[in-house]
């Protein structure tokens, strides 16, 4: 709503009630008995255990939402933005070791609106996005981190919460 967003993990089968409930992006739902934790970045997160989801149809007093897309140029340190690019550069994903002896992988996409460019550093699965120069790609809670290699001095670094859309409908 228009306070904010927070984060709403299923577990296990109850992924399933994605499809059972025919949820699609912005429907509208209604969540009981969450659970609440501090996440990474003392985010607070919602997860579903022995909770409720229920999809709300018809008219409803749903809080406003609006979401705020950030122009590349503006770039400054801030956590959980939106932009929108056209893809202009994609680098090679690389794979490294971790401490505890398992493999990771990061690649760096750089992405272009009519106010400049930014580099946006993709992790793990999110590798594997399918995406070609040209496309557009709607990053959506990524934080802009400085960063003393980047062109504009800043980049988007990804994390587990970010959600990635190649070629979205809406822009």
């Amino acid at each position: 709503d228009k306070t904010g967003k927070i984060s709403y993990t299923l577990w296990n089968n109850n992924v399933d009630l994605i499809k059972e409930l025919g949820l699609n992006d912005g429907d509208t739902v209604k969540i009981l008995s969450a659970q609440s934790r501090q996440g990474r970045d003392n985010e607070i997160t919602l997860s579903h255990w022995d909770g409720r989801i229920l999809k709300i149809e018809g008219d409803y007093d749903i809080p406003e939402y609006e979401e705020n897309i950030i122009k590349i140029g503006g770039a400054q340190e801030i956590k959980d933005v939106t932009l929108i690019g056209i893809v202009t550069k994609i680098q090679d994903t690389i794979q490294f070791d971790r401490q505890d002896g398992t493999k990771g992988y990061v690649k760096s996409i750089e992405i272009t609106d009519e106010t400049g460019s930014i580099r946006v550093t993709l992790w793990g699965d999110d590798t594997k996005l399918k995406v070609a120069k040209g496309d557009i790609l709607k990053v959506m809670g990524g934080n802009i981190e400085y960063d003393d290699y980047a062109t504009s001095g800043y980049r988007v670094n990804t994390n587990w919460n970010t959600e990635l859309r190649v070629n979205p409908e809406e822009n």
